[in-house]
């Protein structure tokens, strides 16, 4: 169901799952990581509270602005707010930098979260929804432990600070990726 019905629903968990891959590398693993190098594991919780906090007013903006613009543009401004914080995070700049990275990574999720989560609960037939949203959240699951890992490789062999660049690189691919689907052009 969510990968053979509709294409809207199929690109929304691809990228629900990209995201969590390169998030569950920087927040499980990358972040962490800095921080106790830094010999500054208590900011990482500052650091983490500005991605939530911007997350919740990101998503309030979008539930009390939803109408006010078209969910392509919406999209549009959520991925690139997303890539402005990442490319923040990846830099390992400064401690400044990295909680008003978060902070707006937070704050541009929010509508790319509420809109994955109105295509993946609305395009999902009544009969399907528990076993789709159950399988959904598996794969959830599955995806973010292993990015985790493959990140502590990563930093193993390379290094903190290059493993973060490789990942915003990433995520600027996953941007590109998102922006230019076709299935999500015309939502």
């Amino acid at each position: 169901m969510l990968f053979a019905s509709d294409a809207v629903l199929r690109a929304s968990v691809v990228l629900g799952m990209l995201i969590d891959i390169v998030m569950g590398g920087y927040q499980g693993m990358v972040l962490p990581v800095f921080f106790t190098q830094e010999n500054a594991p208590t900011l990482l919780g500052y650091v983490l509270s500005a991605m939530s906090i911007g997350a919740l007013a990101g998503s309030l903006l979008y539930a009390k602005c939803a109408y006010a613009l078209k969910r392509r543009t919406w999209y549009v401004i959520s991925f690139a707010g997303m890539a402005f914080g990442v490319a923040a995070l990846g830099s390992l700049w400064s401690y400044e930098v990295l909680l008003i990275g978060a902070a707006l990574l937070g704050l541009a999720s929010g509508p790319v979260s509420a809109l994955f989560g109105y295509f993946v609960y609305g395009l999902i037939p009544d009969e399907h929804r528990g076993a789709a949203l159950g399988t959904q959240n598996s794969l959830l699951l599955v995806v973010t432990p292993v990015a985790v890992f493959a990140t502590s490789i990563v930093i193993e062999i390379i290094g903190v600070g290059t493993t973060s660049l490789v990942l915003a690189a990433a995520w600027l691919a996953l941007t590109v990726y998102a922006l230019a689907m076709k299935a999500m052009r015309e939502i």
